[in-house]
């Protein structure tokens, strides 16, 4: 019952924080990404993925709830096993899943401005949900928890970069 409690809790958490707003996009692309500017109409990020030619592409939208337009705001190669993504407008970055050496998921930041990738994290297995607030993400990972696989919640501080996990018995 806990366990179905907790679930509950956070899929209600996520709907909440799933509208978010900052920035409009606009036609211009840089790449595989569209420049951005100030603007602070609430919008939904987006995140799809597609393949073309046997080649697997995650792709970020926004859509704005207030014109009710859709904006590509880029996309990248989908490696993850669970491809995930989401776009945080506020400081104008992509974070997604993607899989590392190892054959896990770990997040990845993409400054928009910038156009520069980076890896947060280095631990995890998976992720299952990403919610951006503020400088933090909110996050359902797996991870491997002496020698068994657990599913915690845990947000980070993109700021600082650390990770507080809050683990759940069970």
């Amino acid at each position: 019952m806990k366990y179905f409690f907790c679930s509950f809790l956070c899929f209600i958490i996520t709907v909440a924080l799933s509208a978010c707003s900052s920035l409009e996009g606009i036609s211009s692309k840089s790449g595989s990404y569209t420049s951005l500017k100030p603007d602070r109409s609430p919008y939904l990020s987006i995140t799809l993925t597609s393949q073309k030619d046997g080649k697997f592409t995650t792709q970020f939208f926004t859509y704005n709830l207030t014109s009710k337009v859709i904006t590509e705001v880029g996309q990248v190669p989908m490696t993850a096993q669970y491809p995930l993504g989401v776009v945080d407008r506020n400081n104008n970055v992509l974070y997604y899943s993607e899989r590392d050496s190892t054959g896990s998921d770990q997040l990845v930041e993409y400054d928009l401005n910038l156009k520069k990738k980076e890896q947060l994290t280095t631990n995890l297995s998976a992720i299952n949900h990403m919610i951006p607030v503020d400088n933090k993400i909110f996050m359902s990972v797996s991870q491997n928890v002496f020698g068994k696989e657990k599913v915690q919640s845990s947000a980070m501080d993109v700021i600082h970069q650390y990770t507080i996990i809050f683990i759940i018995f069970a």
